[in-house]
């Protein structure tokens, strides 16, 4: 069974193309089959791809989609086409809420929304919140389920330690967070992730523990759906 998740967020700079692609590779790394379509008009992914020699990762499975003139029902033959082939589908989204942000939520059955320690991405976060509570009431499963990623934190500073607990208060779940490392940035520069780039590194290690949170949040959703009594 496929799973799709949606990277969105109102801002841009929160780190949601880094997490993206980073977290497509990791959940890749256990055997599973990963597809990545690049919703994002910038199409940073798309370009961080093509930057790599081919791979098992980001250079053939990244795909850009032009949603401008993309109907709704042309979208959902997409992502109904990838659920047959793969078992995630991480959609990259624009920043903002455009009708791209808003079509990739209503498809997800999980939305991450980065925030960094800043009083600007905190504010945004209810925003996205919110939209993520608009795409349930458009489905009878009344998913997507929503998770926040502390993103861009940096290491051990009382902020950094802090900032998993100041989002816990908009009361949904956290996972764990993602460090701002310089491997990650030069992954990034020679068109790699950071699993492939340096698999041992403790920014590797994160997007694993990223990723086995998302499985264990996942499994939980699949046990316990939304309006079970």
């Amino acid at each position: 069974m496929c799973t799709v998740i949606a990277v969105l967020q109102r801002k841009g700079g929160v780190g949601k193309t880094t997490i993206a692609g980073n977290l497509s590779a990791a959940l890749a790394t256990r055997r599973a089959r990963v597809h990545v379509f690049d919703l994002d008009p910038q199409q940073s992914l798309t370009t961080w791809a093509k930057r790599g020699r081919p791979s098992d990762f980001l250079p053939p499975h990244t795909q850009p989609i032009e949603t401008d003139r993309l109907t709704p029902h042309a979208f959902d033959r997409l992502i109904d086409e990838a659920r047959q082939t793969v078992d995630f589908l991480v959609l990259d989204c624009p920043p903002g809420f455009s009708r791209a942000a808003l079509l990739a939520a209503r498809s997800a059955d999980l939305a991450l929304l980065p925030v960094t320690p800043s009083l600007l991405d905190l504010d945004a976060v209810n925003d996205a919140i919110t939209l993520v509570h608009e795409a349930r009431r458009a489905r009878a499963d009344h998913s997507p389920a929503m998770a926040l990623v502390p993103s861009r934190v940096i290491h051990r500073t009382v902020t950094g330690r802090e900032f998993p607990d100041t989002l816990s208060a908009f009361g949904e779940p956290v996972l764990p967070a993602i460090t701002q490392r310089i491997a990650i940035a030069d992954a990034t520069v020679v068109g790699q992730t950071i699993q492939e780039f340096a698999a041992h590194s403790a920014g590797a290690l994160e997007f694993r523990a990223l990723g086995a949170a998302i499985r264990h949040l996942l499994a939980h959703q699949e046990a316990h759906p939304y309006g079970e009594k």
